[in-house]
């Protein structure tokens, strides 16, 4: 929340202010700015505004389960935030619905494609775990998906490739970048597709010296074992949490499928960027986060035969590391 006000200076004078007032104490430091539609692309302290969305985004996924649960209640809040709940009570928005709309308005500020089209998934997928019967939803929710997949491949084709004597907007040139990068990058992974070129030794092409591609770029530093592992992690780490929010009783939201639509979000954003900056380190902190989550929770089976995850009794460290 802090950061929004780093948001709004970004994108009325086109550079942080963190940069702005601190660049002079470390010489060679530049400011990257990326414009869309006229608009600087906000990325406040993060090194993109790609990776500055998929921050906003975890962040709002999880305020959203925070909300579900009841934790900003007037009756569980105190200090700064309670004093804040007493100075706008008289607002009609209420602060988690301040928090939720400045943590989307920021989102939106990076005008970033990829983690939008993830966040729309990691919607889709939280919705199904709010809904009365979750695993009926599953279903739409992974027909959803092969459906929207398939449409989308077709539209982006169709997006990418100019008519007759027409040019490609900017948009479109962006898109179609991604694309083509792959396909000459393919010569050199084919050359070393098992060892890989290390972290500093990929070829370079000239004007395609960025590789928007987490999953691509590693299978040139480490060879394609790597992506295939890093995507099994993700795959059961999302599994495993989905798992585990289907014990979660009807009208209680499963924080596990919060966990999943992260993950997925990540996943689909790391498509169109490398990980790097915060993001690495925020990842897998999460994925540790969650299977943390999957041990805190035990199951009990209640009279009605569904199954009540409740926390494990935990005291000195070990509730730290709970």
């Amino acid at each position: 929340m802090i950061f929004f006000a780093f948001f709004l200076f970004e994108a009325q004078f086109w550079v942080s202010p963190i940069f702005k007032y601190l660049s002079p104490l470390f010489p060679g430091s530049y400011s990257g700015l990326s414009l869309r539609w006229g608009f600087a692309r906000t990325a406040g302290t993060f090194e993109h505004p790609i990776l500055a969305c998929i921050m906003v985004l975890i962040t709002y996924r999880l305020h959203r389960w925070l909300c579900w649960s009841g934790a900003w209640d007037p009756q569980n809040l105190s200090g700064f935030y309670l004093r804040w709940h007493q100075m706008t009570r008289q607002w009609p928005i209420t602060m988690s619905t301040q928090i939720s709309l400045v943590l989307l308005l920021m989102a939106l500020m990076t005008i970033s494609r990829g983690p939008w089209i993830g966040g729309l998934a990691a919607a889709v997928v939280v919705f199904a775990g709010n809904t009365q019967n979750r695993l009926k939803s599953l279903k739409w929710v992974a027909l959803i998906f092969v459906v929207g997949g398939f449409l989308g491949k077709t539209l982006l084709d169709i997006y990418t490739t100019p008519a007759d004597g027409a040019e490609l907007s900017g948009e479109a040139q962006t898109m179609l970048y991604r694309r083509v990068m792959i396909e000459k990058y393919q010569a050199f992974l084919m050359e070393r597709m098992w060892q890989g070129w290390g972290l500093t030794g990929v070829p370079k092409i000239r004007g395609m010296e960025s590789v928007d591609n987490a999953f691509f770029l590693m299978a040139l530093q480490h060879g394609v074992l790597a992506p295939t592992i890093f995507t099994a992690i993700f795959v059961y780490a999302m599994a495993s949490q989905i798992k585990l929010g289907l014990k979660f009783p009807v009208g209680v939201a499963p924080i596990g499928f919060t966990f999943a639509s992260v993950y997925l979000m990540c996943f689909i954003a790391f498509l169109t960027v490398y990980m790097g900056a915060q993001t690495e380190p925020m990842l897998f902190l999460l994925l540790g986060w969650g299977e943390s989550i999957k041990l805190r929770y035990g199951s009990e089976p209640t009279p009605g035969g569904s199954v009540v995850p409740t926390p494990t009794a935990s005291t000195g460290w070990n509730r730290v590391l709970h």
